[in-house]
């Protein structure tokens, strides 16, 4: 069994940890429970890369960078800017002159105000992918 001590003590580390993405919570916004998997996967990224328990872990740079994946996708859920990052690379007046488009794998046709709910989706269901393919993995 596990030191109850130890694991008292790291237990006041998790709530010390969390208690700010905790307190600020809103019931509403789902950017939260995006915050807060991204403050747990960065943690765990943080373990394996230095930990001395996780030297000799054969799968150790696969992890790693699968994990480094989703915390950047993570990281582009949570800031939401995603026609701010298209108009990094196109000037504005070349935007506003561009008819609907079609993407493939999208139905139908969207005006460009509808580029963010596409890249946001398409952001979300590669995070979903790693996460189902890697998870079981990460932990014990």
């Amino acid at each position: 069994m596990k030191n109850p001590i130890k694991s008292f003590i790291s237990g006041v580390k998790n709530i010390w940890y969390y208690l700010p993405i905790i307190w600020s919570d809103k019931d509403y916004d789902y950017t939260y429970i995006l915050i807060l998997l991204h403050k747990k996967l960065k943690k765990h990224e943080h373990w394996l890369v230095f930990s001395k328990y996780c030297w000799d872990y054969v799968g150790r740079e696969r992890d790693a960078k699968a994990l480094h994946v989703c915390i950047l996708l993570l990281e582009r859920l949570i800031k939401d800017d995603y026609l701010k990052m298209l108009k990094i690379n196109w000037p504005d007046d070349l935007l506003n002159g561009l008819p609907d488009c079609t993407i493939p794998g999208w139905s139908g046709k969207f005006g460009w105000g509808n580029y963010e709910e596409y890249m946001r989706h398409q952001d979300l269901n590669l995070l979903l992918k790693i996460m189902n393919k890697h998870l079981f993995d990460w932990w014990d």
